[in-house]
């Protein structure tokens, strides 16, 4: 009777917490890649929200992480090649499923950016007017069909795109006015914005396609590292993150509560 008790108040008093089997092993030192992306990893300063939920992961799981540096295009070779077991900055795609188990814990959503002297707003406008160039990452996804696969396509064909390997060089080109858009979501422009006033009063923000849902961002495991019983640890570790506020608490040291709640899972 009494173990059972004790059990019920375990239950009641940590109702996310998973059992200590239940956690993943940590049988190697693990390769980690962060990815610079605005609030989510600042690599100059070495601070951001992958940071504290992998600090997170640390604690709960005691595993070993090796910090990695290297561009986006790399993370990709070497997940596929086996350098690479750990990342927490990719979005689940089909053609990524061959190479790692994608786990998300939030959501999303690439913003148009557009210099208000470009004179254009919408999609059409910016397709239309051929001296307009756009901006992207290279090897970045955008979680939008319509965006990757329709618009950037386009302008690709009109060779009207300006690829860069990472967000700093991006956005020093669109405050330079050597590109007049880039795609965006909010924990990149927001830090952009709160470090340079003047390139936030040069841009208009517009959501060119509002009926897409935000695209999940989730733990990334290499295939070739680890299991699919292990990997089930790995998901239920970070489901517990997130029933348990463990992340939007995270997500509240960069953002506002709003902002906070709207990247938020359920």
């Amino acid at each position: 009777m009494i173990k059972f008790l004790f059990a019920l108040f375990i239950v009641i008093i940590f109702p996310t917490q998973i059992l200590a089997s239940e956690l993943p092993k940590c049988f190697k030192k693990f390769n980690f890649a962060y990815l610079d992306y605005g609030f989510m990893y600042d690599m100059k300063k070495g601070i951001g929200i992958e940071k504290d939920v992998l600090d997170e992961i640390k604690k709960r799981t005691r595993c070993q992480f090796e910090n990695v540096k290297m561009t986006r295009a790399r993370m990709w070779i070497s997940f596929s090649h086996g350098e690479l077991d750990v990342s927490l900055g990719g979005i689940k795609l089909p053609e990524r499923e061959k190479v790692v188990y994608t786990f998300p814990y939030v959501k999303l959503k690439n913003m148009a950016l557009i210099r208000k002297d470009s004179k254009v707003t919408s999609m059409a406008e910016f397709l239309a007017n051929t001296n307009l160039r756009f901006g992207i990452v290279r090897s970045f996804k955008h979680g939008s069909a319509i965006l990757d696969d329709e618009f950037l396509k386009k302008l690709y064909k009109e060779n009207r795109v300006d690829e860069f390997v990472d967000q700093e060089n991006l956005f020093l080109y669109l405050k330079n006015n050597k590109i007049q858009g880039v795609f965006s979501s909010i924990v990149i422009y927001k830090k952009r914005f709160k470090e340079d006033k003047k390139l936030y009063e040069s841009l208009k923000i517009v959501d060119w396609i509002p009926k897409d849902e935000p695209f999940q961002r989730g733990l990334m495991l290499s295939k070739l590292t680890f299991n699919q019983t292990e990997a089930e640890k790995w998901q239920g570790l970070i489901k517990s993150m997130v029933q348990d506020k463990t992340m939007y608490k995270i997500f509240l040291k960069y953002l506002s509560q709003e902002d906070a709640k709207n990247i938020s899972l359920p």
